[in-house]
């Protein structure tokens, strides 16, 4: 894994929808960037709420720490987010698997995820991630500052992320799982 960038950042990869939980994450940011300044947010992706997240960050007072870069290719969404401290996955719907969750784990960086769908199963709390309650800006502000104080911390979740994924979310073993299910 690439080191920690000097800035805290916080990467957010995904569509711009609600049920993403975009806007959950960019009220949250008003209340990062008041506890850890130099915070930033670099939000990948577009969606029919981009318009009103950008608007949302001008409400907020946040815009200036916030690069909404638009969807990117592989190489370029590397490129934005490898020096991240940690990645925020905001979804406030059920989501059986995030993508977005394992390519962070596997990459070896810290993830703060809503208690929803199958986070639970893929995050210890605090141990390789942080796990909030679903639409609570307080409390994933409250994990990303925790995060964003503490590069030791994300250092630390981000290396037990990545032996996480490499022993429980690789395709043989995701398909080891999967056969394994269909046998019983």
């Amino acid at each position: 894994r690439p080191a920690l960038g000097e800035t805290p950042v916080v990467a957010y990869a995904g569509r711009l929808v609600t049920k993403k939980g975009i806007q959950v994450l960019i009220r949250a940011m008003e209340i990062v960037s008041r506890r850890v300044p130099s915070a930033r947010l670099v939000v990948a992706g577009d969606g029919d709420n981009r318009r009103e997240a950008e608007q949302l960050a001008i409400q907020f007072g946040v815009a200036g720490s916030i690069e909404f870069t638009g969807h990117l290719d592989s190489r370029l969404m590397k490129q934005k987010t490898e020096a991240a401290w940690v990645v925020a996955v905001p979804t406030i719907v059920h989501e059986a698997f995030s993508n977005t969750a394992i390519e962070t784990m596997m990459r070896g960086t810290a993830v703060v995820a809503t208690e929803v769908g199958g986070f639970p199963e893929m995050i210890d709390n605090g141990v390789n991630g942080v796990l909030v309650p679903r639409a609570d800006p307080v409390a994933l502000a409250d994990a990303l500052v925790r995060c964003l104080s503490d590069r030791e911390l994300c250092e630390r979740m981000g290396a037990s992320a990545r032996e996480r994924a490499l022993s429980e979310f690789t395709v043989d073993r995701m398909v080891g799982k999967f056969l394994d299910a269909y046998a019983a």
